[in-house]
C-alpha cells in the first residue's frame, strides 16, 4: 500500500493507535481527578461547616452551664436564707414556749421536790433527759432543716 514497507506502516498504525489510547486514558483519568477534586472541595466545605457548628454548640453549652450554675447558686442562696429565717422563727417560738413553761412551773402548786435517794439507789446522771419543751424545740429545728434540704434537692433535680 502506498509503496511503503509493511514494518514502518505497522509501526505508524501502532503509534497512532497508542496515541489514541493514551489520549482516551488521559481524558478518563482527568475526569476522575476532576471528580475527586470536586468531592474534596465539598468535603472541605462540610468540614468547615461542622467545625463552625461544633463551636457554636460549645458556646451555647457554656452559656447554658453558666446559667445553670447561676440558677443553682440562686436556689442555694434562697434556700439558705429561707432556712435561716424559718429556723429563727422556730427558735424564737421555742424560747417563748420555754419562758412560758418556766413561768408556769415557778408559780408553785406542782409536785414537791424529790426526796434524797439513799446510797443504794441509782443516781440520776449529769446528762438527764431534757425537758419536753427542749425536745420539741430540737425536733422543730430538725424538721425545718429537713424540709428545706428536701425542697432544695427537689428544686435542683427539677432543673
Amino acid at each position: 500500500m502506498f509503496g511503503l514497507n509493511p514494518i514502518p506502516l505497522y509501526a505508524i498504525i501502532f503509534l497512532i493507535f497508542s496515541n489514541a489510547c493514551t489520549f482516551l486514558f488521559w481524558q478518563f483519568a482527568d475526569s476522575k481527578a476532576d471528580k475527586y477534586e470536586a468531592k474534596l472541595a465539598t468535603c472541605a466545605a462540610e468540614h468547615k461547616a461542622t467545625i463552625a457548628q461544633v463551636d457554636a454548640m460549645g458556646r451555647i453549652a457554656k452559656e447554658q452551664a453558666k446559667a445553670k450554675e447561676a440558677e443553682d447558686a440562686k436556689i442555694a442562696d434562697e434556700t439558705a436564707t429561707g432556712w435561716a429565717a424559718a429556723l429563727g422563727v422556730v427558735r424564737a417560738g421555742a424560747a417563748q414556749r420555754m419562758r412560758d413553761e418556766s413561768r408556769r412551773s415557778a408559780g408553785g402548786g406542782g409536785l414537791s421536790a424529790p426526796s434524797q435517794d439513799t446510797p443504794g439507789h441509782a443516781q440520776a446522771g449529769a446528762d438527764a433527759i431534757p425537758s419536753p419543751a427542749r425536745v420539741a424545740a430540737d425536733c422543730a429545728e430538725t424538721t425545718v432543716t429537713a424540709n428545706f434540704l428536701q425542697s432544695y434537692i427537689e428544686r435542683l433535680q427539677h432543673e
